[in-house]
Parts: C-alpha cells; structure tokens; sequence
C-alpha cells in the first residue's frame, strides 16, 4: 500500500513537472509567435509608409514613423534569437537583421523610385524570412491576423498606383482581398458591415487612387479589427 501511494506520489509529481514546462513551453511559444506577427505587419506599415512618402515627399513624418517601426522589428528580431538555439534559425534571423539595416542604410539617402523597389522587395523577405521560422519551429503562420492583410492590402493599393510592378500587385491585392473576406467569414467578426462598405473602393482604377481617403479607411479596418 505504501509503495502504490510512493507510485502515485512520484507520478503525480513528474505529471505536475510535466505540465509546467508545456505550459512555459506554450507561453514561449505564443510570443515567439507574437513577434513574427508582429514583424509580417510592421514591414507592411514600412512598406506601406515609404509609398505614402515618395508619393508625398514633403511629408517627412513617414520618415520618423518608418524608423519607430524598425526599431520594434529590432526588438522583436532581439527576442526571437534569445529563444532559440537552432542554427538554421539563427542565420535566418541573421538574414532578416541584415534586410533591416539595408532598409535603414536606404532611408537615410534621397529616395527615388529604385529605393522604394528595394524597400518593397527588403519588406517583402520580412515577411518570407519569419514564416519560413515559425514553420521550422513547427508553428503555423497564423493566417487570421487582420492587422498584416489590411496593412498589406494598402500598400499594393499604393504600389499598384504609383506603378511599381502593377499587374503582378494587381493581383495580389485582388487575393489580398480575398484573404480578409474569407477570415472575416471564418471568424463572423462585426467588421463585415465595414469591410464591404469600404472594398469597392481598394481598386486599382486609376479613378479611384485617393490616398488620403485610403489611409482613413485603412485606419477605421485596422482599429476594428482588434
């Protein structure tokens, strides 16, 4: 009888053992996760800015959000190579680190039209580079996060207006669009109403490049989006 109640005890005591590592283990991972959400939109809003910014050039308060940004992304690319120790996922943050201050390098020159196409395409191995992280960590990209898609859907706005790769980004903003209705079907969110007020007018028609309307809408999405 005492030897069942030691059995008992010693198990209970690896199952409690057990439960707090899965369950440090989850909260590491969850914000490990966090940060790589967080870095898919950040380089959206810096993509999205430096549009916003050669369109407008005068305007340098783009400027001064774009670095805050990379600031954050900084801290986030700090967290995520605290919390591993997988080598291929160390030359990864690596490479994604080396990006960042390519953009950096690129924000302090005069821009023109060559820079905002390697802020795009810098931007664009953000977001690779992170999902290409969380898989081999064996997380999947959480599609639903609706900050990144509207964030994205406004920069092919921009992009696709202000002629950088128009047909190919024509496209994508059509799946962008795409993308939202179907996480906004899944999830039944209240931002339906809102969202099918506003889509008709994320066009790519020349009639309808109207930025300052844009940067309202996409500002009323992403405050209801949560």
């Amino acid at each position: 009888m005492i030897g069942y109640k030691i059995k008992l005890t010693i198990a209970l005591f690896l199952f409690i053992v057990g439960a707090g590592r899965l369950y440090a283990l989850n909260q590491n991972d969850l914000k490990i996760i966090s940060k790589g959400e967080d870095i898919r939109y950040l380089s959206q809003k810096i993509a999205n800015d430096y549009l916003y910014y050669f369109n407008t050039p005068q305007k340098k308060e783009y400027l001064d959000r774009i670095k805050i940004f990379i600031e954050k992304i900084e801290n986030d690319l700090r967290f995520m190579a605290k919390s591993t120790n997988n080598d291929d996922i160390k030359n990864i943050l690596d490479f994604l680190s080396y990006g960042k201050d390519q953009i950096k390098d690129i924000l302090e020159k005069e821009i023109s039209r060559d820079k905002v196409s390697r802020i795009l395409e810098y931007c664009d191995t953000l977001v690779e580079g992170v999902e290409s992280i969380l898989k081999e960590r064996g997380y999947h990209t959480v599609t639903g996060d609706m900050r990144y898609y509207i964030m994205k859907l406004s920069k092919l706005y921009m992009a696709v207006h202000l002629k950088f790769e128009p047909s190919e980004n024509t496209k994508l903003l059509y799946e962008t669009k795409g993308d939202i209705e179907s996480i906004i079907k899944k999830q039944n969110t209240f931002l339906s109403d809102l969202w099918f007020s506003y889509k008709d007018m994320i066009n790519p028609n020349p009639i309808y490049f109207i930025p300052n309307i844009l940067s309202v809408m996409i500002w009323d999405l992403e405050r209801n989006a949560g």
